[in-house]
Parts: C-alpha cells; sequence; structure tokens
C-alpha cells in the first residue's frame, strides 16, 4: 500500500468522523493505523538511543532490560509516545548513563494521553459497564479515563445521566472504604500495565 503524500491529502490519526461531516468523509480515503507489536517497539527504541544522527546515540546512554520491558508494555504499541519518554529519561539519567526503571516511569507521565477517538470509545465503554453492572470494568475504565487527563466533572455527568437517582443510590448505600481502595487499585494498574485494548461491541458507534 502508498501513501499519496501530495498537497491535496489531509492526514489525520484519529477517527475522522468526529470531526468531519459525513459528507466530507464519504470522500477521504482513509487508512487504518494500528498499533506496533511489542518487538517492533524495542527495536525502535535501540536504535533511537544508538543513531547518531537522529537519535540519542550521541549521549552514550543505555536502558536497562526491566525499563525497556516496561516502556514497551506500557506505551500500548504507540512508538511516538515510546520515543517522547525516552528522550524525557534522558535528560534525567544519573546512573552511568543507564535510564533505569523509575526514571523511565517518571519520564512517561509526562507522556500526552489519548485521542479523541480513544476518548469517546472510553466514554462509551464506561457507561456500558455500568449499564450492564460490570462493576470492576467500570472501576478499570473510570481509572483509564483519569489517568487520561479526562475531567472529574465530565465523568459526573455521565454518571448523572446513567442514573437519575445517583443521589439517592450514594446516600443510602452503606459506607466503607471499598471505593476508595478499589480506584486506587485501578489507578496503580493503569499507570504500571498496558492498557487492553477497548472491545468491538462496547466501542462507540460513530466511530471507524
Amino acid at each position: 500500500m502508498s501513501l499519496d503524500f501530495s498537497p491535496n491529502c489531509i492526514y489525520n490519526t484519529e477517527s475522522i468522523t468526529h470531526d468531519i461531516i459525513p459528507l466530507l468523509v464519504s470522500r477521504c480515503k482513509i487508512h487504518n493505523l494500528h498499533p506496533l507489536a511489542g518487538n517492533e517497539v524495542k527495536k525502535i527504541v535501540c536504535v533511537a538511543l544508538n543513531d547518531v544522527v537522529r537519535g540519542l546515540g550521541n549521549r552514550h546512554l543505555e536502558i536497562e532490560k526491566d525499563a525497556l520491558d516496561y516502556l514497551t508494555d506500557v506505551c500500548n504499541g504507540d512508538v511516538g509516545s515510546a520515543l517522547n519518554a525516552l528522550d524525557v529519561a534522558s535528560y534525567s539519567v544519573q546512573n552511568e548513563g543507564k535510564i533505569d526503571l523509575d526514571t523511565i516511569q517518571q519520564a512517561f507521565q509526562f507522556r500526552l494521553n489519548g485521542t479523541t477517538t480513544d476518548f469517546y470509545d472510553l466514554t462509551s465503554t464506561f457507561i456500558k459497564s455500568m449499564r450492564g453492572r460490570h462493576t470492576d470494568a467500570a472501576i478499570s475504565w473510570l481509572a483509564r479515563m483519569l489517568n487520561s487527563g479526562v475531567a472529574p466533572i465530565f465523568i459526573a455527568r455521565r454518571v448523572v445521566v446513567q442514573a437519575a437517582e445517583a443521589v439517592i443510590f450514594v446516600t443510602e448505600s452503606p459506607k466503607s472504604d471499598s471505593a476508595y481502595k478499589a480506584i486506587n487499585s485501578a489507578l496503580k494498574t493503569v499507570k504500571n500495565t498496558s492498557a487492553f485494548p477497548i472491545p468491538s461491541q462496547l466501542k462507540n458507534s460513530s466511530g471507524l
């Protein structure tokens, strides 16, 4: 498959259905992009570390195995996100030019999270998990949304839309710290592991 890089082409890495009217979408040529495999991300990261011209080769840096494994896993196949974190980490290296796990974890927090498509898909999945009474799933998707920078007030509105009697439910529910523990556990998992793909049947139906 070849790509046309002529000035008349418009390229977008997200689902354009959220930003462009259907009439224009029907006249666009759309290519679906998929996440890279873990071994592919590792190869690109290693090349970036050793490339003197376009990478960090002149810095003579190394990345420890657990740091590389973490970066490969948590970037979810988005090599741009991995390279951004690698670049940030390169300025924080203190241990003989080696990028360790702690350094790469801190650097990855500076990444830009999510796209328009991810935003609508996460919202849709969160709501459908609540409708289906899947508590663990709803908490997990809530953590993904919070970790991606979604405003809590937006999430609160979705909860109210889902259940107009949310106030009554919260008031009459037994009080415990289980919800606090659940969301903290979910946030820890989201921050330190690869994101699970959103099931197709739960995605926003208007996406491509």
